[in-house]
């Protein structure tokens, strides 16, 4: 699921009933990851391969060296909120 907070770009994704929040850019070239696969909790971009672990935002395979942005995730009630720091 794709959010926007404050002009920024963010994938939520859910693993396991777990949610998490991540940028939504790809650190290789920009593409946007709400465009890609998530298998369980690796994020592939759909540009040109790269893999994230939407967990830890790190990188689990190239062409991205880069880590992803993480965002604090809380869910109240029905409501799931996201803000700074991961």
């Amino acid at each position: 699921m794709l959010v926007e907070v404050e002009d920024e770009r963010i994938l939520l994704a859910n693993v396991g009933g777990q949610y998490y929040a991540v940028t939504d850019l790809c650190t290789h070239a920009e593409c946007p990851l709400s465009d890609g696969d998530l298998d369980g909790e690796v994020l592939k971009c759909p540009c040109h391969g790269s893999q994230f672990d939407v967990r830890t935002g790190e990188v689990v395979a190239p062409p991205a060296d880069e880590p992803l942005t993480l965002y604090a995730v809380r869910v109240e009630g029905d409501d799931i909120l996201v803000g700074p720091g991961g």
